[in-house]
């Protein structure tokens, strides 16, 4: 069973009512703005936070996060995930690994949608020297990507389905198209199907894009 580990940004008890019988294992804590007995940390203006109730500078998170300590940062309330995220993506941690509370609950499942088997994929692709790809089910917007990783940058990826105005998800996506019709002369390297379905259901997309690909990475949790 996968149980994301966790590094805990705001107020844990917060985390652990909104967490209710999901399963995760904290790692460690962090605050990225606020007073902790009558003194001010704040990353942004003195380059501190609280981290494991300690005001430290930030070098202390950076060096935590070159071990790979956790899977996720995940922030007990949205609003300083806004105001933190975009920082933490360019300075410090691959956007995939930053999340909120609601989310983690809503998509975060046993053994299948993990940020190890995002980075599975991203090495499928990779290997595959893959120039473009369709993210039929929006697998990586469901991963909140902020930003492509590395070895992806040159990469073609296109979705399918009615934007959502995630701040997450900045120029992740080349073309996020509202249906299939909308790109059904396109043709990709790959098609990604991610999303749970039977054996006809799976026949049936195959079929309806079998002229766009010759090529499909199907995931499936079961």
């Amino acid at each position: 069973m996968y149980i994301p580990k966790i590094l805990v940004a705001g107020n844990i008890e917060k985390f652990r009512e909104k967490l209710g019988n999901k399963r995760a294992e904290i790692i460690a804590n962090v605050s990225f703005t606020g007073k902790f007995h009558n003194k001010i940390y704040d990353l942004f203006n003195d380059n501190t936070i609280l981290f494991n109730q300690k005001i430290v500078k930030f070098d202390k998170l950076k060096n935590f996060i070159e071990k790979n300590a956790f899977d996720y940062i995940v922030f007990s309330d949205y609003a300083d995930y806004i105001k933190c995220s975009k920082f933490l993506a360019e300075h410090v941690i691959d956007g995939t690994q930053i999340t909120t509370i609601d989310f983690l609950i809503n998509n975060v499942k046993d053994c299948f949608y993990s940020y190890r088997n995002q980075y599975l994929l991203y090495d499928i692709l990779t290997r595959k020297n893959t120039i473009s790809v369709l993210d039929y089910d929006l697998f990586f917007l469901n991963g909140q990507m902020y930003l492509k990783p590395g070895g992806l940058s040159d990469m073609i990826i296109d979705g399918i389905g009615k934007f959502v105005n995630y701040p997450m998800i900045g120029s992740f996506y080349d073309n996020l198209y509202d249906s299939l019709n909308s790109c059904q002369y396109c043709h990709y390297d790959t098609i990604l199907l991610t999303s749970e379905r039977s054996v006809d259901e799976l026949r049936e997309v195959i079929k309806a894009t079998n002229k766009m690909t010759n090529d499909y990475i199907i995931f499936n949790s079961k």
